[in-house]
């Protein structure tokens, strides 16, 4: 009998062990990871991330900026209650209430806006800037909407000169030639914030035989760069975000086709190039 009481009270204590070990503590610890990236794939670092558990910010989980690679980590107790609000993005992305935190890894992919803006006035734009969608006008009178141009195209690139510059005059025949290699894939608009009109303009196309689109603009946009060198070339890739500014003439029909190369580039992530040796093809 008293055997029989042992073997029972065994069997009923490894029942009770087992479905303990059936179940995890609720205080289960999990780590987890919050990437912030542009939908063109380039990290947004120093954006603040705050996660809480349970709406509206019912409890405060953790609270952090992305490092370089748009990233942060933490620990905190396993939940599916958790959601984050992001502070910090840049100007030209639009930034929803909250992101649901579904799992683990988190991806946040803020969607880019090309806003409308008429007058550059107080602009100051830099590399890796959402520009704004603008509308020039050629000096044939044909207006090029950036919105409408990045459908068809991949990049764009504004080159801004002035008449009475030769610097820039020695750039053109090999804009020319390299633009007429990569024109299915990019545009390139000339503005020139300087002098002339659509007639002086018109001549000095015609003479230079430029087939691309060139015309006068407002003098705000050499403030909205601060261009100080003629010619400067700006791409504007196909995110809307200015990828390069190069400041000095180019004389190599070779360099702007790798630059054209680069932007157009089905595998193109949208990146900043602050030295356009770094995507020249070197020969040998």
């Amino acid at each position: 009998m008293v055997k029989r009481i042992i073997e029972l009270f065994l069997a009923v204590s490894l029942l009770v062990c087992c479905a303990g070990c059936s179940k995890q503590p609720a205080d289960t610890k999990q780590n987890y990871k919050i990437t912030v990236i542009s939908e063109g794939g380039m990290p947004l670092s120093d954006v603040s991330v705050t996660v809480y558990n349970g709406k509206p910010k019912d409890e405060l989980v953790w609270r952090a900026e992305t490092d370089s690679n748009g990233i942060i980590e933490f620990t905190a107790p396993a939940s599916s209650d958790y959601f984050a609000i992001v502070d910090g993005i840049p100007d030209g992305y639009y930034n929803k209430e909250y992101y649901p935190v579904e799992s683990i890894e988190t991806i946040i992919t803020p969607e880019i806006l090309l806003e409308e803006r008429e007058d550059l006035t107080g602009i100051n734009y830099d590399l890796g800037d959402i520009i704004h969608n603008f509308t020039v006008t050629d000096s044939e009178g044909k207006e090029y909407m950036l919105s409408e141009v990045l459908k068809t195209k991949k990049a764009v690139m504004l080159n801004f000169w002035y008449l009475n510059c030769m610097p820039c005059k020695m750039e053109f025949p090999y804009l020319e030639e390299a633009y007429q290699q990569y024109s299915d894939k990019i545009e390139v608009i000339a503005l020139n914030p300087m002098d002339g009109n659509d007639s002086s303009i018109s001549e000095f196309k015609k003479q230079m035989e430029i087939s691309f689109p060139m015309g006068a603009c407002d003098y705000a946009w050499e403030g909205a760069f601060e261009l100080k060198a003629y010619p400067t070339s700006v791409i504007i890739d196909r995110y809307g975000s200015i990828g390069m500014i190069h400041a000095g003439y180019i004389t190599e029909t070779e360099v702007f086709t790798d630059i054209f190369e680069y932007f157009t580039s089905d595998e193109y992530i949208q990146s900043t190039v602050r030295n356009i040796d770094t995507i020249i093809q070197k020969e040998g």
